[in-house]
């Protein structure tokens, strides 16, 4: 409930509803795009497609892609991981439409609230797939990434 509330704060300090709104994937992660050589051939999955800051886009792919699934970390972010894809978004996107401490602000309030919202999406998931015996090890995982992340610290 504490994080749920921290992030509904974050987000309301960055104006979140009134930021500029495009078509975004909001699942993009290495399991969702394709890549012929080194070239990026296809990008799959658009069942989360939503209307919504690009930052967001952003803030759920670092989400998805830059945790510790197992081993002495897991559930931990790995800051290094996010600190490169923000160094390789920023070199592809251009000039930014925030100032750097504004942006960074968006995307740790996005990130926050992006992980929230898939520990509901598992939650609804499971419910729908009570069989899933991998059903309550991904809660259990989805609560440790929030539990055990200092998302204030993760962003610079």
């Amino acid at each position: 409930i504490n994080f749920a509330k921290e992030t509904a704060r974050q987000l309301q300090v960055v104006d979140y509803d009134k930021l500029k709104k495009q078509w975004v994937h909001f699942d993009l992660h290495p399991g969702n795009v394709n890549y012929t050589g080194y070239k990026l051939s296809g990008i799959f999955d658009f069942d989360w497609v939503r209307f919504d800051n690009r930052l967001a886009d952003l803030a759920c792919t670092l989400g998805q892609s830059c945790y510790h699934y197992n081993g002495k970390n897991k559930a931990l972010y790995d800051k290094n991981k996010i600190t490169l894809g923000l160094k390789a978004y920023r070199r592809a996107y251009g000039k930014r439409e925030y100032n750097l401490h504004k942006e960074n602000q968006i995307i740790k309030a996005a990130l926050r609230g992006y992980m929230f919202f898939q520990l509901l999406w598992i939650i609804e998931w499971h419910i729908k797939n009570p069989k899933n015996k991998k059903g309550y090890e991904y809660i259990q995982f989805s609560l440790d990434v929030l539990k055990f992340n200092n998302f204030d610290k993760l962003i610079n």
